[in-house]
């Protein structure tokens, strides 16, 4: 009789086991009560390579403090609770996932969720990072959105949510369609831009070029035959260089869009036009060099579009961009 006693409840652990999951976290799990996003607000960090991500469920406003700075937290005091926040009715949530390479990175917080497990209280946060689908600012960033809701107890974790996976994610308003605009009337292959070993035909630089002291904002990137590359980033002054290596599958990939874009059909100058202190930006393949005059640089191109310079230009731009990590 012991022995069926203990049979039956050893069974039942093993059910158990099976439908939770080993290492199954609580944000896994479906969430009994989605708490109201009072009020929310987009930050922006410094602007420095190597800041660590943050994330904090904020009940005092010391912690607040801690977290954003006496400035910002008495910006975000005021704004919240107008005239002061009632942490004794209201908390915070904080999602900083850290240091990016650019601007038009966006987080958003998709939902703070109570639930009862295991006869206590959990508290789960789930956010998303949209990253950028346009051109681009080539400086660094740091991203964060706070977020208000009614005051819960119990343990909080966070999970990351993919803008795909996420019904309720907002698609940044920039971020262009996959589908390009336009028909391609290229006249070039894939075999004018990498060799049969799987090598580019020629020395790839995307950079911007002019201003006041005609170098720029200091942006390149630098993709040699073999596939390595270089990438200069302007911070505070002085560039941040990174460098890697594309695979002979991502430079076939990248063939195919020159192709599409027909880089070596594109005119010497696209939007002809001087502007007094204007960045332009610059694509050269080999000897060949193209130029696309502007004011703000990778800013002023348009969307990609395979049945115009303009349009051609940022395609081929962009296709550089995207790879890059």
């Amino acid at each position: 009789m012991v022995v069926a006693f203990v049979g039956r409840w050893a069974w039942a652990l093993v059910v158990a086991v099976a439908v939770m999951g080993v290492g199954q976290t609580v944000c896994a799990e479906e969430p009994m009560g989605p708490l109201k996003i009072l009020a929310r607000k987009q930050l922006q960090g410094p602007s420095e390579w190597g800041v660590p991500a943050d994330f904090r469920l904020i009940r005092t406003k010391t912690e607040l403090v801690r977290a954003v700075g006496v400035n910002l937290a008495e910006n975000i005091d005021r704004e919240f609770g107008r005239p002061r926040i009632d942490f004794g009715r209201y908390m915070l949530a904080y999602v900083a996932p850290g240091s990016q390479r650019s601007s038009g990175y966006k987080v958003h917080i998709l939902e703070v969720a109570t639930r009862r497990a295991q006869d206590r209280d959990e508290l789960c946060v789930r956010w998303t990072l949209h990253e950028p689908q346009g051109f681009v600012l080539w400086v660094i960033t740091t991203p964060a959105e706070i977020a208000m809701v009614e005051r819960a107890d119990g343990e909080v974790s966070f999970e990351r949510v993919s803008p795909e996976e996420s019904a309720t994610g907002e698609p940044l308003a920039s971020a262009p369609s996959d589908r390009v605009e336009g028909t391609s009337t290229s006249h070039s292959n894939t075999d004018d831009y990498v060799t049969p070993d799987g090598q580019l035909q020629q020395r790839l630089v995307l950079k911007d070029t002019g201003g006041f002291f005609g170098a720029g904002t200091g942006w390149k990137c630098e993709v040699e035959r073999s596939g390595e590359w270089l990438l200069r980033i302007p911070q505070n002054g002085k560039p941040m260089v990174t460098t890697g290596r594309f695979t002979k599958s991502q430079l076939a990939e990248l063939a195919e869009e020159l192709v599409r874009y027909d880089l070596l059909g594109l005119p010497k100058e696209v939007t002809p036009m001087t502007v007094a202190d204007g960045i332009d930006v610059v694509i050269q393949f080999g000897d060949r060099r193209f130029v696309f005059h502007a004011i703000h640089g990778f800013r002023d191109l348009p969307k990609p579009d395979a049945g115009a310079p303009p349009g051609r230009f940022a395609g081929i731009a962009w296709a550089v961009q995207r790879k890059l990590p």
